[in-house]
């Protein structure tokens, strides 16, 4: 399953955005979900040798957003009672995604 926000980069492009993270799990999950974009939890799980993939991507989320990129999962279309696992992805951060538009205390008062 291949969505259309997943990315793909280059060897060299892919070591320049892990050359940040010194921990070897985090270095795993990322280039793993990269490699096998779509992968579910559970399977990354056992193939990347890592407990708790959603923590990893919170983790790692902040320093990605300095290349423009995310981990991010979808929810599976079909789930039975085995696997309620959820998908995988590399992406691009879209420009209006990557800023918070909140109001502030001040925003639309009449002065």
């Amino acid at each position: 399953m291949v969505n259309p926000k997943s990315i793909k980069l280059s060897p060299k492009e892919l070591s320049r955005v892990l050359l940040p993270f010194k921990g070897k799990q985090q270095h795993r999950v990322i280039a793993g979900i990269h490699d096998n974009p779509g992968i579910l939890t559970h399977e990354a799980c056992g193939q990347l040798y890592c407990n708790n993939v959603p923590d990893i991507a919170q983790k790692t989320n902040v320093r990605l957003s300095k290349y423009g990129l995310k981990l991010f999962c979808v929810s599976p279309t079909n789930t039975n009672a085995i696997t309620k696992s959820h998908h995988w992805y590399l992406s691009n951060v879209g420009e209006l995604e990557f800023f918070d538009f909140g109001l502030s205390a001040n925003d639309g008062a009449d002065f």
